[in-house]
């Protein structure tokens, strides 16, 4: 049998390829691909807390707004009911008991006034508190961390 010579032939490519421009360029594709990844996710992220801030925002006024009207709606029927029974008891002719219907009758306008005036602090600014503490619950490592107002109590 006649014996047949194998020659090893190398495949080489040469050095400016295509493939071979590009590899260089990987790497920083990759970066660029990771830190627009981060940079949508941060988007996302502050998104996500805007529409928390207006959620809670919307529905600490809707609170605040059902409770004073309730509070307010309660003493104003209060105040009604006793303003009727004072007017009763005048026309009737009690001297006394008119007098003391007057006078409660005038104490529960002046509280009806009073929580009216400071509807802010009683009613509003705690069920803005409520509603933030529910949406954005405190971290232990936010105390860890100086804020402005911390600043401005220690100097």
């Amino acid at each position: 049998m006649p014996t047949r010579a194998v020659r090893s032939i190398a495949i080489t490519e040469p050095a400016n390829t295509p493939f071979d421009m590009l590899r260089p360029r990987q790497a920083p594709l990759a970066e660029q691909v990771g830190e627009t990844v981060g940079y949508v996710a941060e988007i996302f992220d502050r998104k996500v807390e805007s529409i928390k801030i207006s959620v809670a925002e919307t529905s600490a006024s809707t609170i605040s707004g059902v409770i004073m009207g309730l509070v307010l709606a309660t003493l104003g029927l209060i105040l009604f009911i006793f303003s009727l029974a004072t007017l009763g008891f005048w026309i009737a002719g009690m001297e006394e008991a008119v007098k003391g219907f007057g006078i409660v009758c005038l104490i529960l306008l002046g509280l009806l006034i009073l929580i009216f005036l400071l509807r802010n602090v009683l009613i509003v600014n705690p069920a803005v508190r409520k509603i933030i503490a529910i949406f954005f619950p405190e971290d232990p490592e936010a105390e860890k961390k100086p804020t402005v107002t911390k600043q401005i109590e220690t100097t």
